[in-house]
């Protein structure tokens, strides 16, 4: 589940005060996977490895119907579908465009000596599923369980809203020749929520989602989880620029509807050489804006870095004071704010661009 962060927070609130100085735009860019491989492995397979049976397996908290004042509250843990989070898998690791060519084997392996406990495949089963498949590395799906609670309120004259909340485990091994063990574990998570009025606690119970629903698609949400662990993958942030203090800010704002970041860029260089104190910082920080969006990642730091400073210096904050809320409800907070997301984007473009040496840096 997505929170906001207390400076994004803040920035928000101040955009609804002070939209007519303040634009946000999104912007895109690729995120670094958790996991490298070396460009060798460029055929994988996605295979069903998953050996406990699907359904219901423990109660976490007995089911507790209490009145109609109070509701009602379930949680228990089940087993998804292992075929449809195969597939699900299979298709978010094609949809990344990393690997040259990626194959699927939903059906439940029968490896030799396993029991359903020893779900692990060992280096003979390994080798020999490379071999007959044709691939480079096994993305094996392991276990792929849910954590399922459900709550009903009461609503008074619209009834009863009914609220399920799904904790999604799936457990993904990868698996390359001649090893005796993974060479990766990935035990990922993320939830599933899905809620809705009804006139009764068990049809509020019952009505919002069905097991067999729920099982059905907590399990497709499941095979999205892991990918990012594995790929490269697109971020979407936004990114915030100042739009009035000068004709040339206004024009410039215009320009950059129309994606004309150019045209733009030069009316900030003229202006930056005219203005003083906080209109001098906020073209700082569009200036910053605008390297990054062409993705030269060293001078959009650079700008950034020289922003702040001059922002601090037209507020009277000095270099070693920690900053407070006060600061970063005004012209600080937006700058402060791309230039943190920058910089973690600058620390991880390295591994990045090892990663996507493979496409030639073609990205």
């Amino acid at each position: 589940m997505k929170k906001i962060g207390f400076i994004h927070a803040i920035i928000i609130g101040f955009i609804l005060y002070s939209c007519q100085t303040v634009n946000v735009i999104p912007i895109d860019y690729l995120v670094p996977a958790d996991i490298s491989f070396p460009s060798q492995i460029k055929r994988v397979a996605i295979v069903n490895n998953v050996s406990e049976p699907l359904g219901r397996i423990h109660t976490e908290t007995d089911s507790i119907l209490l009145d109609k004042t109070n509701g009602f509250f379930e949680r228990y843990r089940v087993n998804g579908d292992p075929r449809i989070t195969t597939e699900s898998l299979a298709e978010a690791v094609a949809a990344e465009n990393y690997f040259n060519e990626v194959v699927v084997c939903d059906s439940a392996l029968q490896v030799s000596g396993a029991t359903q406990k020893e779900a692990t495949l060992n280096k003979k089963d390994v080798n020999e599923l490379i071999k007959t498949l044709d691939v480079d590395m096994l993305i094996a799906l392991e276990e792929i369980q849910i954590i399922v609670q459900k709550q009903v309120y009461p609503m008074g004259e619209m009834g009863f809203l009914g609220n399920t909340d799904a904790k999604v485990y799936p457990k993904v091994n990868l698996y390359i020749p001649n090893r005796h063990s993974p060479l990766v574990m990935i035990n990922g998570s993320d939830s599933i929520f899905w809620e809705g009025l009804a006139n009764s606690v068990s049809n509020a119970r019952t009505k919002v989602i069905s097991d067999e629903q729920l099982i059905n698609e907590a399990s497709d949400f499941a095979g999205t989880i892991p990918t990012k662990y594995m790929t490269p993958h697109w971020n979407t942030v936004n990114r915030y620029y100042f739009a009035n203090g000068s004709s040339e800010m206004r024009d410039a704002a215009f320009f950059i509807q129309s994606n004309n970041w150019d045209k733009a860029f030069t009316l900030w260089e003229r202006a930056y050489e005219t203005q003083k104190g906080k209109k001098k910082a906020r073209i700082a920080s569009n200036i910053s804006l605008y390297y990054e969006m062409k993705d030269d990642l060293e001078k959009a730091e650079e700008w950034g870095k020289e922003a702040i400073k001059l922002i601090k210096v037209a507020n009277n904050i000095t270099e070693d004071s920690v900053l407070s809320e006060a600061h970063l409800s005004g012209d600080l907070g937006y700058i402060y704010y791309n230039q943190v997301d920058l910089s973690k984007r600058k620390e991880s473009f390295a591994k990045l661009k090892m990663q996507m040496d493979r496409f030639n840096d073609d990205f």
